[in-house]
């Protein structure tokens, strides 16, 4: 059961260290765990080439949260300026709903969009 409660906890991929050791007591055993938690919070750039014209590079970066409210949700932050500018925001729970067993995403955003063939204006 050691080796199980052992998986199932590097399983959720919010540690990077589990240890799990029985200590015998007297007339009982105490189960220590301990646990190295990894970095939630990772900026990172965002650089798209488009129509492969280095004049047309959209840049900006990104901020992403991989343990929000402690749960193993995500909450990502984007904004990118220059050729296509826009922002968006996007949520994902890999375990929504308990008992139901549900996986729920949702994004949001705004950016701009130039055509080479088309033109709104």
């Amino acid at each position: 059961m050691i080796d199980e409660s052992k998986k199932r906890l590097q399983n959720l991929l919010l540690f990077n260290r589990v240890e799990l050791t029985l200590l015998p007591q007297e007339n009982n055993y105490i189960l220590l765990i301990e646990l190295t938690e990894r970095l939630y919070l990772y900026p990172f750039p965002i650089f798209t080439l488009h129509d492969r014209d280095w004049d047309k590079l959209s840049y900006g970066f990104s901020l992403a949260h991989l343990n929000f409210r402690g749960q193993n949700e995500k909450l990502k932050l984007a904004f990118w300026f220059n050729y296509q500018p826009g922002y968006g925001i996007s949520y994902s729970d890999q375990w929504a709903g308990d008992s139901l067993h549900l996986t729920t995403y949702f994004s949001i955003g705004k950016y701009s969009v130039n055509h080479r063939t088309l033109d709104f204006e």
